[in-house]
């Protein structure tokens, strides 16, 4: 840990940074993240994504009981930089007049089949979740951490159809990152138990962070403000 604590080091890199809205442009599709990516969660932080294989098909989720955040600080800290080596990367303003649409989990196969025809089937997303607790995703499932969809381990080939394999390879190279997070948030249709909320974060292609706020009130999703100096070595 820092000297200063995690948030008072956050709010003093992000100085003047929240005052004012920062767009997002677009950026090149990545295989590699070559930094993590940290959550400020009060005295502590949250290791979102580990630096290394990206892949859009991950997410990390959280429970809280806090409705009245509106403000959620990120910070990345380069492959092999020591603990305290950190710099800013983004905000995630939870202001629901900054919510972006959350696109429906069908849009996703409707975009492949006009590009494939029907020998791409997409499959729902809630069956091939890794680590969930139960068959039907609901209640507290997943359980905090890091998930992901992925394939299965065998597959038995059918005609005319491509392999869960081969179109979740399709869905991580060409989908929007909006348009991934709605078909995986088709596995979550439940909301969270006993009036807590979930955040869910997804790391898109282009290394732009989105949030998920899930509670009883039903699915928003957010697009984090990130730092053009935290991503400008990507663009070299």
């Amino acid at each position: 840990m820092p000297p200063e604590s995690w948030l008072d080091l956050a709010r003093r890199l992000f100085k003047g940074w929240v005052e004012r809205p920062h767009p997002w442009r677009p950026h090149p599709r990545l295989d590699h993240l070559p930094f993590g990516l940290h959550l400020v969660v009060g005295t502590s932080t949250i290791e979102l994504f580990p630096p290394g294989k990206l892949d859009v098909l991950r997410f990390y989720q959280r429970h809280h009981a806090s409705r009245s955040h509106d403000l959620e600080y990120v910070l990345c800290r380069a492959e092999g930089a020591p603990a305290e080596a950190v710099q800013a990367y983004g905000v995630v303003r939870l202001d629901p007049e900054l919510a972006v649409r959350l696109p429906d989990p069908t849009e996703a196969e409707r975009a492949l089949r006009r590009d494939y025809g029907t020998i791409v089937e997409l499959p729902r997303a809630s069956h091939h979740v890794e680590r969930r607790h139960s068959k039907d995703l609901d209640d507290e499932d997943p359980p905090e951490g890091m998930h992901r969809v992925s394939a299965p381990e065998t597959e038995a080939a059918r005609p005319g159809r491509m392999t869960v394999r081969e179109v979740l390879a399709i869905v991580r190279r060409e989908l929007p990152g909006s348009m991934v997070i709605g078909w995986v948030e088709g596995a979550f249709p439940q909301p969270p138990r006993g009036g807590q909320v979930e955040h869910r974060y997804y790391l898109d292609a282009e290394a732009c962070l989105w949030v998920v706020r899930h509670d009883a009130k039903g699915k928003t999703l957010f697009q984090a403000e990130v730092s053009e100096a935290a991503l400008r070595p990507l663009a070299g």
